[in-house]
C-alpha cells in the first residue's frame, strides 16, 4: 500500500534509487492544480491520485514533514505546502467519503467535512499541519501526489526537456558540482547523480557528465551551462516541478460517478435491475436459431436430407397418389357416361 511505500519515498528521495524501485511508484506534482485538473494529469501518466491506506493515516504526517525537511530550501518558496490531493471525495450532505468507483471510506476515519449549506461534492485533501484529511472545493489549487495503477515496479528516472521544468524565481536548477570529466558512458553518470542530485546531463561526445539539483539561488545555473533549452534532462521521477501550471480541466462529473442513494434513485436502479433480468423471447438465441439457417456440407447431414426426401416421396406415393388415381378414374367415369 502506499502508505508503506511513501516513508521510504521521500525520506531518502536524493538518495540512491535502482533502475526500478517500488519508491518511483509515486510522483509529486508541483505547482499546485484543482483536483480535477490533478486527476487528468495523473491519468495522462497512466497513474492515478494516490490510493490511501487510511489504516496508517498517520503515516502521511510523518511522510509530509520528511518531504519539508528533505527540500526545506525550496519548499519554504513554493507554498502550497500545507495540503496535497489525494483519491476520494465526500458528500456533504450525507456526510459520505468515497472514491470514483463509489467505494466508501473507512468510516472510522476521521475526515474534516467542510461545514457548508453549499449542494455538490468535495475532494479529499491531507493538511500536513494537523495531521488529518479534509474536503475541500474542488476547483482549489494544491499539490498532488500521482501513484502507478499497478504494483509494478517503474524506472526511477524520467527524461524532461528543460524548458518544461520549473527554473525561475523562486528556484532554480544549479548545478551540483563541477562537470566530471572522463566519464566513460551514461550509467556511469547516472552513479554520479544517484546520492547528490536530482538530474544530470551526460555528452557522450565529450565524455563528460553535469549534475543538477534545485536551489533557491540563482548560482551556477544550467542555463549558464546548457545553451539549448530544448536539451534533455534525465532527473529523478518523484518529484516534478512543472514551469507552467497545468492546463485547467473540465469539473468531473462526481455526482453523476457516484449518484446519491434517494428513494427515486433506488427505485430506478431496481427497475433497471428487472427490466435487464426480463426474458424477452423474440430476444432469445433459440428464438433466433429459428429464424435462420445455413448450409452444412457434412454428409451425415446430406444423408439426413435425403432420407427426409425419400420419406415425403413415400408419404405422396402411399396415401396421395392413390387419392389423384382413383380422383382420375372418377373423372374418366364420368366423361365416359356424359358420351354415352
Amino acid at each position: 500500500m502506499m502508505f508503506k511505500l511513501l516513508p521510504i519515498l521521500f525520506a531518502s528521495a536524493y538518495a540512491e534509487l535502482s533502475e526500478k524501485d517500488p519508491r518511483c511508484r509515486f510522483r509529486l506534482h508541483y505547482p499546485g492544480a484543482s483536483w480535477h485538473t490533478a486527476y487528468d494529469v495523473c491519468a495522462k501518466e497512466n497513474k492515478t491520485l494516490a490510493r490511501v491506506s487510511f489504516e496508517k493515516l498517520n503515516i502521511m504526517g510523518m511522510v509530509l514533514e520528511e518531504v519539508n525537511q528533505l527540500t526545506t530550501d525550496i519548499l519554504n518558496e513554493l507554498g502550497e505546502t500545507d495540503a496535497m490531493w489525494i483519491r476520494g471525495f465526500s458528500r456533504p450532505s450525507n456526510n459520505e467519503s468515497m472514491d470514483e468507483n463509489c467505494r466508501s471510506i473507512d468510516p472510522t476515519i476521521g475526515i474534516n467535512v467542510r461545514n457548508t449549506e453549499e449542494p455538490g461534492i468535495f475532494c479529499l485533501y491531507y493538511n500536513k499541519t494537523d495531521k488529518k484529511l479534509h474536503t475541500g472545493s474542488c476547483t482549489s489549487s494544491k499539490p498532488f501526489l500521482c501513484e502507478r495503477k499497478t504494483q509494478d515496479r517503474e524506472d526511477c528516472y524520467v527524461t524532461s526537456v528543460l524548458s518544461t521544468l520549473k527554473n525561475e524565481q523562486p528556484i532554480f536548477i544549479s548545478t551540483h558540482q563541477p562537470t566530471l570529466e572522463n566519464i566513460s558512458n551514461e550509467i556511469e553518470c547516472k552513479k554520479e547523480c544517484a546520492t547528490k542530485c536530482y538530474g544530470f546531463i551526460y555528452k557522450s561526445s565529450e565524455k563528460n557528465c553535469s549534475t543538477y539539483s534545485f536551489k533557491k539561488e540563482y548560482i551556477y545555473n544550467i542555463n549558464e551551462t546548457v545553451n539549448n533549452p530544448s536539451t534533455e534532462l534525465q532527473h529523478k521521477a518523484i518529484f516534478i516541478y512543472n514551469s507552467e501550471s497545468y492546463p485547467e480541466s473540465n469539473p468531473k462529473p462526481l455526482n453523476d460517478w457516484c449518484p446519491e442513494m434517494t428513494k427515486e434513485v433506488v427505485q430506478q436502479k431496481i427497475e433497471k435491475m428487472k427490466e435487464s433480468l426480463l426474458v424477452k423471447k423474440k430476444e432469445t438465441s433459440r428464438y433466433n436459431r429459428t429464424l435462420t439457417s445455413a448450409p452444412d456440407p457434412r454428409q451425415s447431414a446430406k444423408n439426413l436430407g435425403l432420407v427426409g426426401v425419400t420419406v415425403i416421396c413415400v408419404v405422396v406415393a402411399v396415401i396421395i397418389l392413390p387419392d389423384y388415381i382413383n380422383l382420375y378414374r372418377k373423372c374418366q367415369s364420368k366423361t365416359k357416361r356424359h358420351r354415352d
